[in-house]
């Protein structure tokens, strides 16, 4: 297969988990802006910020490390070597195994609620932390679910099955849209942490409905004994650790950002959200429509294959995610206006919003390569590596946000979090060259600086072409309108942004741009 044909193969596929993304963000969006305009940065919204932490952690402890590091190569070895029936037998062990821990540790955490909470959000008041601890007994619920569905996605995406995992996102969106709208008048942030609830059935059913479709043969069994399972939880455990420095990680901005106000957890939850988007659109939706595939030539040992496929989803996650750092920055005024400025959010906790996401914008770069290269080295049997990254960067927050707190007060956290994200990706990456893996590191460092300097103009020659526009007194009226801003900075962007590309990345460009035609 020549590198054309693959990259049609891989940008289709891709497409197919991005327009998943589009709709799950669009619609997230949405729910960012139904939360906003109901609850603001009030306390009350605060308490529901600090009790989603909680379920959220138990969830990616479990099966998120299952799922992105051990479960998907471990289960296509199963079926390449033993075949359906047994790898079906697999996936029901692992799924029964994680729902049973998942459920123990739900009602363990239940129980302990008022003990841990305060360890989070130490700054929260006696009746908003009484608040918290109720809302983290409800959304406790949803790991549950959420294990169960996580497993599916898991068992779905091994089987090159995207749409139905790409889909139940949104459905978990709209059930939160739906529910803040209907219940939050009547029961506040209890209405909207019963629709969480709501949303994870939901997000667990339509992949039900897909498993039943593709007839999985469910068995229940836990099969401790089975080297397969065993293999799974040997891979997992390194990764669950990782994961456990990482939503530590977000713990301690939570806890940071509650010694210097209410307000900067909403801030900093507000504008972690927008930076996300991005991310998930680039890094994620690429990073997790290649992984069964890295997986699957590394069991067949077809290494030159894998370092070109994982090297032309860098080479695209650079191409996109790069110029989305100056996308954000040129775009965060009008978009801060459009999506949460509305009922109870107000101006100045909008600046401090857009104040946040500047900092956090080199997060788009991070992140997005910090899930190939994890990945890369899940696909290489490999869970450790990115656990000693990811530890690394959570002492390095730590200890920025220690010393920067008392001078740059809300800032320190979004500055702490770009930072620790970089020398996280900056460690996969060079840890990777231990491997027995050949990447053409010139040609990605090359690609890199093209792309930036690239972007960089692009940024520049947007910013002076919007100002050219502001003084011209028949134009400057429209460019008021922040919905026309946002669609004109767009499209000077975009446009100005690919001409470049076309210059100086040609032949890479073309490639893309003809099977996104495609």
């Amino acid at each position: 297969m020549n590198s054309l044909e693959k990259y049609k193969q891989y940008i289709a596929t891709i497409s197919i988990v991005t327009l998943g993304f589009i709709f799950a963000r669009f619609t997230g969006v949405i729910k960012t802006i139904v939360i906003a305009d109901n609850f603001g940065t009030s306390p009350e919204i605060a308490a529901y910020w600090v009790a989603f932490r909680i379920p959220d952690l138990l969830f990616n402890l479990l099966s998120g490390a299952t799922l992105s590091a051990a479960f998907i190569p471990v289960f296509n070895k199963v079926m390449i070597n033993k075949g359906e029936m047994k790898s079906w037998q697999f996936a029901s062990a692992t799924m029964n195994i994680l729902t049973l821990a998942t459920l123990i540790l739900c009602v363990i955490t239940i129980i302990f609620a008022n003990f841990l909470v305060p360890l989070i959000a130490p700054g929260l008041k006696s009746d908003i932390l009484e608040q918290a601890i109720f809302l983290t007994r409800i959304m406790l619920i949803s790991p549950i679910f959420f294990c169960i569905s996580g497993m599916s996605t898991g068992i779905l995406n091994g089987r090159n099955h995207f749409l139905a995992p790409a889909i139940a996102p949104t459905i978990y969106n709209l059930s939160i849209i739906i529910g803040t709208i209907t219940l939050s008048k009547s029961y506040g942030t209890t209405g909207l942490a019963i629709s969480v609830v709501i949303g994870s059935i939901g997000h667990l059913l339509i992949q039900l409905i897909t498993l039943k479709i593709m007839k999985m043969n469910w068995k229940f069994t836990f099969d401790l004994h089975s080297k397969d399972v065993r293999t799974v939880i040997k891979l997992a455990l390194p990764r669950t650790i990782g994961l456990a420095a990482n939503q530590i990680n977000m713990i301690v901005l939570i806890l940071f950002a509650s010694t210097i106000s209410l307000t900067a957890i909403s801030a900093f939850t507000y504008s972690y959200m927008l930076v996300m988007l991005p991310v998930a659109l680039i890094g994620m939706s690429i990073s997790i429509t290649i992984f069964p595939k890295l997986t699957t030539l590394f069991t067949l040992n077809k290494h030159r294959e894998f370092i070109q496929t994982a090297q032309s989803a860098i080479f695209l996650i650079m191409f996109l995610s790069i110029p989305a750092v100056g996308g954000i920055i040129l775009l965060i005024n009008p978009i801060t206006k459009i999506v949460f400025e509305h009922g109870e959010f107000t101006a100045e906790s909008s600046a401090i919003v857009k104040e946040m996401a500047i900092y956090l914008s080199p997060l788009i770069i991070a992140f997005s390569l910090t899930e190939i290269f994890s990945r890369i080295y899940y696909a290489l049997m490999d869970t450790k590596t990115p656990v000693i990254a990811t530890i690394i960067s959570v002492i390095i927050n730590i200890l920025i946000c220690i010393t920067l707190k008392d001078y740059f007060g809300f800032k320190s956290i979004a500055l702490a979090c770009s930072i620790a994200s970089i020398v996280e990706t900056l460690l996969l990456i060079c840890l990777l060259k231990r491997k027995n893996i050949q990447f053409n590191y010139n040609q990605l460092i090359n690609d890199f600086i093209k792309i930036s300097m690239i972007s960089l103009i692009m940024f520049i020659f947007t910013k002076f072409l919007l100002n050219q526009l502001y003084l011209n007194e028949s134009l400057s009226h429209y460019l008021n309108n922040d919905y026309l801003r946002v669609i004109l900075t767009i499209i000077i962007s975009i446009t100005s942004y690919f001409i470049m590309c076309k210059i100086i990345l040609k032949e890479k460009t073309d490639k893309i741009i003809y099977f996104l035609k495609e």
